[in-house]
């Protein structure tokens, strides 16, 4: 992608960078170095045994890269307090500190920054047709990627504008829309504004290397910091007091507090109270789980994050031995539904004002038919082990049941849970199928339906037809990453299917 910046510029270099971190203060444990990674890049890589607890960098927030310090102020048009807002108001400041070039006050580190805008699938549609990224496309149809896709879009993080089918309106705000509404100065080396490919590289960046911070600086570019590379089972944990004024960033009182002993600043302990007087307000990173000498210090994106999300949001997949192989498995939360894809508007506000139903759970148990629910708020899944989530089966049946007080919900929907686990032991023992409550068989059947339409959804080609596409390819590394995100689908989705087609059919049997 053609984006126009920094173009003649020298490759990024870690003396400059280093030059900036020791003029903003940014202090760096002499541990942990910066290193070439194999495929370009840099990593952070260990230079002895680091153990728990050590410092890995403390950076002050003034030296981080946000709308609250560079130079370019956020546009207030755009809904400001939205997640969105913030990823689009950054990547304008970010944009214009590249026009900026060696005049940046933040020169030293967004020289550091890559070159080639990371392939996040929201940038797709600007390459050329066929291209790696176009033929990649049509590879994710169906996939919990697609759905992370319009989910994005709805936000107003996408190219084009969402139909009104999937519940937004079209006057929606997108990135095009965005970044034409914005006001980027003329600079010394760019007196004509940039295309919109060079708005969609500081998104990439943004997208993929920024942290969320505190209630001022909302969300930043933390240098140093995002040179730690992601893995599932990280070394490391960043860490920010983000309970400062929002007004002026103030971790100690302020003018704006109204007082000496503002609310914001109650939960402290008197030590604490006297620590923020006295220290400066720093971002910082630890280590979490020790590290070896040589070994490459790794940072984690999150919890739990599936191929898909990564992917979406960070523009790759692992490779396949890198996956982890903790309970939630390399999908994270599995494949996932909406409320509204479970039950009618009525049972909805009902089921949300149950709170889920949070009352009712099951223990983990990879022999059981249901599983518990995501960690996550208003998520209904299906596992990587073919189990439906307490929440998901839950909603399934409430749509089918005739229960409406909210107490016989509750009391009905434990009962139905537990009638359910009876007849799948019945099921896997090959005993004679136990009588189920109409609902009870309904929210089962539902399971079924439910996956049948996703997998008429995914690409109509086996599991091993997709691996043979995937083996196929030659230096296409974005066809690959969503065909991979394919297969583990489709044979997630096939194999779920078969099990709960089996059961339901066992059942009317």
């Amino acid at each position: 992608m053609n984006h126009g910046l920094l173009v003649g510029a020298a490759p990024p270099s870690r003396a400059l960078l280093n030059e900036y971190l020791d003029a903003t203060g940014v202090w760096r444990n002499d541990a942990v170095s910066i290193g070439d990674m194999a495929d370009g890049g840099w990593r952070a890589i260990a230079n002895r045994d680091m153990e728990l607890g050590e410092t890995i960098c403390k950076i002050p927030k003034q030296a981080l890269l946000s709308v609250r310090t560079a130079d370019l102020r956020p546009p207030k048009s755009a809904g400001p307090g939205t997640t969105s807002h913030a990823i689009l108001s950054l990547a304008l400041a970010l944009l214009n500190e590249l026009r900026l070039g060696p005049d940046s006050g933040f020169w030293g580190y967004v020289q550091s920054l890559p070159r080639e805008t990371v392939p996040i699938p929201a940038l797709w549609p600007l390459y050329p047709d066929g291209s790696d990224a176009r033929l990649a496309e049509k590879w994710l149809k169906g996939t919990e990627a697609e759905r992370d896709l319009r989910r994005r879009e709805g936000e107003g993080v996408g190219l084009v504008r969402v139909s009104s089918r999937i519940g937004h309106s079209r006057s929606q705000a997108d990135m095009r829309t965005f970044y034409d509404a914005g006001k980027l100065p003329a600079t010394r080396l760019h007196p004509e504004r940039s295309p919109f490919e060079a708005f969609a590289h500081a998104f990439s960046l943004v997208s993929t290397r920024a942290f969320i911070i505190d209630l001022h600086h909302t969300i930043a570019l933390c240098p140093f910091a995002d040179v730690l590379n992601h893995a599932a089972s990280s070394h490391t944990s960043l860490a920010s007091d983000d309970f400062v004024c929002h007004v002026c960033g103030s971790l100690a009182p302020c003018a704006h507090d109204g007082g000496p002993n503002p609310a914001r600043l109650a939960h402290l302990h008197p030590n604490a109270r006297a620590r923020i007087d006295n220290e400066l307000d720093t971002v910082d990173m630890y280590v979490e789980r020790c590290v070896a000498k040589g070994d490459e210090v790794m940072n984690s994106y999150g919890e739990g994050i599936g191929e898909a999300r990564l992917l979406v949001e960070w523009g790759f997949v692992p490779p396949e031995d890198d996956a982890d192989d903790d309970e939630e498995g390399f999908l994270g939360d599995g494949i996932t539904w909406s409320l509204s894809e479970l039950c009618d508007a009525e049972r909805a506000a009902q089921w949300q004002a149950m709170d889920e139903g949070d009352d009712v759970d099951v223990e983990a148990d990879d022999g059981a038919l249901l599983a518990p629910r995501s960690a996550k708020n208003g998520v209904y899944h299906l596992n990587h082990s073919g189990q439906a989530s307490v929440r998901l089966f839950g909603a399934l049946w409430l749509a089918n049941s005739g229960s409406h007080p909210s107490d016989d919900v509750r009391a009905g929907l434990k009962r139905a849970v537990r009638s359910a686990e009876a007849a799948w032991e019945a099921h896997v023992a090959d005993d004679d199928p136990l009588p189920l409550d109409s609902a009870v068989l309904d929210a089962i059947k539902g399971v079924v339906a439910l996956l049948e339409r996703r997998r008429a959804g995914l690409p109509a080609m086996s599991v091993d037809e997709l691996y043979a596409a995937r083996e196929a390819l030659v230096d296409a590394p974005l066809q690959s990453a969503a065909l991979t995100v394919a297969i583990n689908e489709v044979a997630l989705v096939q194999a779920a299917l078969e099990r709960w087609s089996e059961f339901a059919k066992g059942l009317e049997g």
